[in-house]
């Protein structure tokens, strides 16, 4: 999810393997956006304009400009460039198609490179970066520049990265794995453990003794405050990276804030979070929910 750079009343989102936009100004709650590209449950391989083009699941996507966005296309183990006036859509970098698309491979975007099941996309300072959940893997590739590199494979630290998300001094990349949290200098490769688990579970406290289930999307709500989609505890998951503790809270900015609370809500397998302004959206399996930073309870569900 994003705000639009078009159009600063519109979200972008994906929605299975679409892509699609919310005008707050013209829909109501309740509805689903309109589509930009893809079709939300039609799943394939197929460049074209709007509907026509055929996605496999888009896990994540950027922007790179009020006209293009690079969406991660999942199961087709590549990336996508769509242009959000046209709904037109090109490969951007690796061998697209399910089954035969995948591997491992740096060199040329177009040509050599190849991912298995990407999974999120950003740009910090002049590189893209994205999360290869299957290669156990950081990418990346410089803007302007046609060739894919590693930052980081195969660390024992690093099993199934998701989420990503870069500090206000875009420095380092904090890093969703399979029950953790990770921060890594792309510039070393250096992997710092901020909370870590091989086993799966749930528990709130320090860093050292914190579990996590399978989480996914990570970030800032300040700047030393993370808020983490801990999808399959059902819950947001607030890291304070100054005193180094976990709590588990959904909702309520001064929950966030303190830590204080509970699990005072369950959300329906969270993979998306993003703050703008006074609200707190969330990316669930079947809708995106709304809440107000200074409410402890949801205000709007956008959809679903």
């Amino acid at each position: 999810m994003e705000r639009s750079k078009s159009h600063p009343n519109t979200m972008l989102y994906s929605d299975g393997s679409a892509l699609l936009k919310f005008d707050f100004s013209t829909k109501y709650f309740g509805q689903k956006g309109d589509v930009v590209a893809g079709w939300p449950t039609t799943h394939g391989y197929k460049n074209g304009a709007g509907k026509n083009a055929q996605f496999f699941y888009i896990t994540g996507f950027v922007q790179l400009n009020q006209q293009y966005t690079v969406a991660v296309d999942n199961a087709n183990h590549c990336l996508r460039l769509i242009d959000t006036r046209s709904g037109a859509t090109q490969r951007f970098a690796g061998t697209c198609g399910e089954g035969t698309g995948k591997g491992y491979a740096d060199g040329d975007r177009l040509n050599s490179a190849r991912f298995e099941f990407p999974q999120k996309i950003i740009i910090m300072g002049n590189y893209y970066y994205i999360t290869d959940e299957l290669n156990n893997a950081i990418r990346s590739l410089r803007i302007g520049h046609g060739m894919v590199n590693t930052v980081i494979k195969g660390s024992s630290w690093l099993p199934h990265p998701r989420g990503l998300v870069g500090d206000s001094a875009q420095r380092y990349l904090y890093v969703t794995i399979r029950h953790g949290i990770i921060r890594v200098d792309p510039n070393t490769g250096g992997t710092e453990i901020i909370s870590a688990s091989l086993s799966r579970g749930w528990g709130d406290g320090s860093f050292s003794s914190a579990r996590f289930n399978y989480p996914a999307e990570l970030v800032f709500l300040a700047k030393d405050i993370l808020v983490v989609a801990d999808e399959k505890n059902y819950l947001l998951r607030i890291l304070n990276l100054k005193t180094k503790k976990v709590s588990s809270v959904c909702n309520g900015v001064k929950q966030l804030a303190t830590g204080t609370g509970g699990s005072d809500c369950s959300l329906n397998d969270a993979r998306a979070v993003l703050f703008l302004g006074r609200f707190l959206y969330t990316g669930e399996w079947t809708a995106i929910r709304r809440f107000e930073v200074s409410n402890p309870k949801p205000v709007d569900t956008i959809f679903g």
